[in-house]
């Protein structure tokens, strides 16, 4: 793994913590314990719809109380995922996106 690549990881681990804790305490949660997940789209080249259907099985199978995505690409693929998620029955909130400085 490059450098960047580390510093991009501990940035968004260090963000999805903080986001994490913000949640726990805006809610009640029914256990005392939430899967959390970091899941790498690859979305260099942009996602298939092919690819996207996978995605979709392999996050139900997850059922993870919050997800981390990253390498969403085109940004666009967020709205379809979170579209084939809630008709598969997983359903999330609203997706955060965070700043792409640079793309």
């Amino acid at each position: 793994m490059k450098r960047w690549q580390r510093m991009g990881m501990a940035m968004m681990m260090g963000w999805l913590s903080s986001f994490v804790w913000s949640l726990v305490l805006a809610q009640d949660f029914p256990s005392s314990t939430a899967q959390i997940a970091a899941w790498n789209l690859a979305g260099i080249p942009p996602i298939s719809d092919e690819r996207l259907e996978e995605q979709v099985k392999a996050l139900q199978i997850l059922d993870a109380e919050v997800i981390a995505l990253v390498e969403v690409n085109p940004v666009a693929v967020l709205e379809r995922l979170q579209a084939k998620l809630t008709d598969a029955g997983v359903a999330y909130a609203e997706p955060v996106m965070l700043d792409q400085p640079g793309v």
